[in-house]
């Protein structure tokens, strides 16, 4: 597939005719690696000039010492796009705004009370928690603001193959949800259309980026025809 990149007045009209119509695209947000790769910092900075909407700190061996350093050497403007998986009290710190619930946190009543009052102490922040199964979409799920639903795409496949029902139990499911759902995995440039049409709201790239040599570059080429092919049905 051959890959254009537009100039910045081509996106700039990209952007103000999808403004001016009743799109509503998706996010193209990213989750780190879990460990360390040289220039992080700097990469998810430029991540962010080059539109990135969102960035998941996903980082399981940082001690809370560690991811405060990490989120130290990110721009503080983007600090406010920022989600922590862990060591969540890091929120008072920085201008952070939403958390990833990872599997410790059980949804009940006293965990639930002991984030709010203990961790949280009572500031309003905006909670993520990723399911593996569709199935899980039908169920009440309480004190979540979004879903991250995945893989999708997985080296099985195992929501889409020929069978059609598969595809139509996803989409059924993403459209069934109360609240706005994230596709994780399988998400390149030919799958772009496919997660539009199920009904995701965002898509989480994560080995699309950081297992290519230069992850802006990639997030660059999603970027860019997931925009040119929004403003071809704006047009």
């Amino acid at each position: 597939m051959t890959y254009v990149n537009y100039t910045k007045n081509t996106l700039t009209q990209i952007r103000n005719t999808m403004k001016s119509t009743q799109f509503n695209p998706m996010k193209l947000i990213a989750i780190t690696p879990p460990g360390k790769i040289k220039f992080e910092a700097d990469t998810i900075n430029r991540l962010f000039r080059e539109g990135l909407d969102e960035l998941h700190l996903h980082k399981p061996q940082y001690d809370k010492e560690a991811m405060k350093k990490f989120i130290q050497n990110i721009d503080a403007e983007y600090h406010d796009r920022l989600v922590l998986h862990s060591h969540y009290s890091l929120v008072h710190t920085f201008d952070i705004q939403k958390i990833h619930l990872n599997r410790k946190w059980k949804q009940n009543f006293v965990t639930n009370l002991y984030l709010e009052k203990v961790i949280l102490k009572g500031k309003k922040i905006h909670k993520t928690k990723t399911v593996k199964d569709c199935k899980e979409l039908y169920k009440p799920i309480h004190g979540l603001d979004e879903v991250i639903l995945g893989p999708v795409f997985g080296k099985t496949m195992y929501y889409i193959n020929k069978q059609e029902i598969q595809t139509k139990q996803l989409e059924s499911a993403v459209r069934h949800s109360k609240l706005p759902v994230t596709a994780l995995g399988g998400i390149t440039v030919d799958t772009l259309d496919f997660f539009e049409n199920v009904g995701f709201k965002s898509l989480a790239l994560q080995s699309a980026l950081w297992k290519n040599i230069d992850p802006v570059k990639a997030f660059v080429e999603i970027r860019d025809y997931y925009r040119a092919q929004q403003y071809k049905m704006a047009s």
